[in-house]
């Protein structure tokens, strides 16, 4: 293993952290992964051939909005967890598997996050709090992601679904 230290350690060094450590660690730490997230679903829509309006970064009114690319504007929102990436009008054209790989972009990015931050922890020899909880983090980003209780894992199934019974629907017409 890596060095994973007892939850009484986790537990006394994260209580002695100071105002700007516990922002970036509270915050910032998030957020990045979920720009990472966000990046699967925004590379995975550009792969398909469909642009995006909107990366946004954050839950509710945008405080902050500059056109990045072509066509896409980043929006830095008021609640600082969460994100979206909205798609052109081009979505509702693509076939159900297609949207499937779209809504589980997402996930992908989180698992290719996570085998990096684990390696990388693991090839440094890194101990302590701050490694246990990144891993930690990371881990539980790829274990939830794609559950049906979120936005992502209810529109993978829904979507694989579809394009299971699609396929077998027009096999059978044939």
């Amino acid at each position: 293993m890596f060095g994973v230290c007892d939850w009484s350690c986790m537990a006394s060094y994260f209580l002695s952290l100071t105002g700007r450590e516990m922002l970036a660690l509270y915050v910032a730490l998030p957020m990045t992964l979920t720009f990472c997230h966000e990046g699967g679903h925004y590379c995975a829509a550009r792969l398909c051939g469909i642009d995006s309006k909107e990366f946004a970064l954050g839950k509710g009114p945008a405080f902050l909005r500059v056109r990045v690319i072509a066509g896409c504007t980043l929006a830095l929102r008021m609640f600082p967890f969460g994100g979206r990436v909205t798609y052109d009008d081009r979505y509702w054209d693509l076939n159900y598997a297609s949207r499937a790989f779209l809504s589980a972009a997402g996930w992908l990015a989180d698992v290719a996050l996570a085998v990096i931050v684990v390696s990388v922890v693991h090839l440094l020899g890194a101990a302590g709090p701050v490694a246990t909880f990144l891993c930690w983090l990371v881990g539980i980003r790829v274990a939830c992601n794609l559950l049906p209780v979120t936005d992502d894992g209810r529109k993978t199934i829904r979507y694989l679904w579809l394009a299971a019974t699609d396929r077998k629907v027009r096999a059978r017409r044939t």
